[in-house]
């Protein structure tokens, strides 16, 4: 399975496609996937026309992650959306660009007329999901909270939802700091996913030290002795 669909193949595969490189790409960094989205991403950047809707998105996220494409890019593509699918890539692009100035930027761009309203949660949220972009992610929802929440849909009637975020961390300590975060903003409504989000925190900090001790214990069982 390449880059590019094959006349008459199955759905299966084309559903696959993008699944499957987006793996590849970003968690296995392989040459080909990264080449090959470095490559679509140029050609989308002069024409989105030129690249199959099924894997552009695809080759959008992989090339930001890597520095193939950047914030000016981005904000290009979202300046130019005509159509909800350009629309819904250049956010791709958006919020999966790097840690640092490039993330900082597609941030504050969310908290103005260029993105909608309805999108503010899609770059807030994506960069909290990821892992290498969760600290910087938070902390800007911090420092930034009332003016998140000015811009969010319904105002601060959105805000409760917010505390379900919690969910993302996977260590005691980044629980427990954002959860008095939002305990001291005390948002009405707010309690039941606060709830949530500690409780999803827990299940993750609860699953990794059980996943942990268990390869500690299978790598020390098939260590050869000493003898």
């Amino acid at each position: 399975m390449s880059w590019d669909p094959a006349p008459g193949e199955a759905d299966d595969d084309a559903i696959l496609r993008p699944r499957l490189l987006e793996a590849l790409g970003i968690r296995g960094r392989a040459p080909w996937v990264l080449a090959g989205a470095a490559d679509r991403t140029r050609k989308y950047l002069d024409d989105p026309a030129s690249i199959p809707a099924s894997i552009a998105a695809t080759a959008l996220a992989i090339a930001a992650r890597h520095g193939e494409l950047g914030f000016a890019d981005a904000r290009r593509l979202l300046a130019s959306a005509r159509t909800p699918g350009a629309r819904t890539n250049a956010l791709t692009a958006m919020e999966n660009l790097p840690p640092g100035p490039p993330l900082a930027s597609a941030l504050e761009l969310a908290l103005t007329d260029a993105v909608r309203v309805q999108d503010l949660n899609g770059i807030l949220n994506g960069a909290l999901e990821r892992a290498e972009t969760r600290d910087q992610a938070f902390a800007f929802l911090e420092a930034r909270f009332d003016d998140i929440v000015n811009r969010m849909p319904g105002g601060f009637a959105g805000a409760p939802r917010l505390e379900r975020r919690i969910g993302v961390f996977c260590s005691e300590a980044r629980r427990d700091a954002a959860r008095a975060f939002f305990e001291g903003k005390k948002i009405p409504g707010g309690e039941r996913f606060l709830t949530e989000g500690v409780q999803n925190a827990s299940q993750c900090i609860a699953l990794r030290s059980y996943g942990q001790a268990s390869l500690k214990s299978f790598f020390d069982a098939a260590r050869p002795s000493a003898e």
